[in-house]
């Protein structure tokens, strides 16, 4: 996960989970999947985004696109799905989102498409 590595990210508590999530996201990708299951993975990371969307959060969003610039893509439109929840959100925290992570999320957007 370039995004905690390179800027030193700090999580907050109850953020363990959106960890192991990521973490196991890398382990199933580089044994390789199929569509469907790589639809699942990026359906639960909606939910879970869906789910726990701030600011405090969005380090953790953008370790998982990173994630998935890493291993190829049997589904580019739920990519895009994700990539556009991501960008919704970020649109609505926008005070509240540093110029680092702006600065990751359009490096990301331009590995992606």
């Amino acid at each position: 996960m370039l995004f905690t590595r390179t800027v030193g990210a700090k999580y907050t508590r109850g953020d363990a989970d959106l960890i192991l999530f990521n973490e196991l996201a890398v382990a199933l990708l580089s044994l390789g999947m199929d569509g469907t299951k790589y639809i699942a993975i990026i359906d639960y990371a909606l939910e879970l985004w869906q789910r726990f969307a701030a600011p405090k959060k969005v380090d953790w969003l953008l370790d998982f696109i990173d994630v998935l610039v890493l291993y190829p893509c049997p589904a580019k439109e739920k990519r895009e799905q994700l990539l556009f929840a991501a960008a919704d959100t970020l649109r609505r925290f926008a005070g509240r989102i540093d110029e680092t992570q702006w600065r990751i999320f359009r490096s990301l957007i331009k590995d992606l498409t």
